[in-house]
């Protein structure tokens, strides 16, 4: 189950910052494991699979793809700062990716549900995780920097897991 997660948390960002019109995203071979960054966001996992799902990114990184966002829908932020708007996104953006994860899933007869997003940001955040059966960790590279997805199962209620 494993593989499979993280094949589906890799095809979740792919798909989505596709979407968004990223260009030139590949797979970084070896993402990190560590939970240590800048910019967190976390969405907790319900149902046949539970846990905690969490995009992780360097400031740099979330600012330039909400930016790249942003400018989608002709807004364009002071690229100085990370600005509320561009946390906004950030969250929207963890919202997508999760999401298409859960229809990757769901399209595999497994159900699972969202909590809303939590974003935290600063120096050296280090979540703490507890109970965790397992951890999946996918991480891609563009134009816009580096960011990361992990993927805490905390129980599998997925009959012949």
């Amino acid at each position: 189950m494993k593989d499979k997660l993280k094949q589906i948390l890799q095809n979740a960002l792919i798909q989505i910052l596709g979407e968004i019109g990223e260009q030139e995203i590949s797979f970084i071979d070896q993402p990190r494991e560590d939970l240590t960054c800048e910019v967190i966001i976390t969405i907790g996992i319900t149902g046949n699979i539970t846990g905690t799902m969490m995009l992780k990114s360097d400031q740099k990184s979330a600012a330039s793809i909400a930016r790249h966002m942003l400018k989608n829908i002709d807004h364009s932020p002071d690229d100085t700062v990370f600005t509320e708007s561009q946390q906004e996104v950030i969250r929207e953006l963890m919202n997508l990716i999760s999401a298409r994860a859960l229809m990757i899933l769901f399209e595999q007869n497994i159900n699972c549900n969202l909590t809303p997003p939590t974003l935290i940001t600063g120096k050296n955040i280090h979540p703490s995780m507890y109970n965790i059966l397992y951890t999946v960790h996918a991480g891609v590279k563009g134009l816009f920097g580096e960011i990361y997805l992990f993927f805490g199962v905390k129980k599998l209620g997925i009959p012949g897991s």
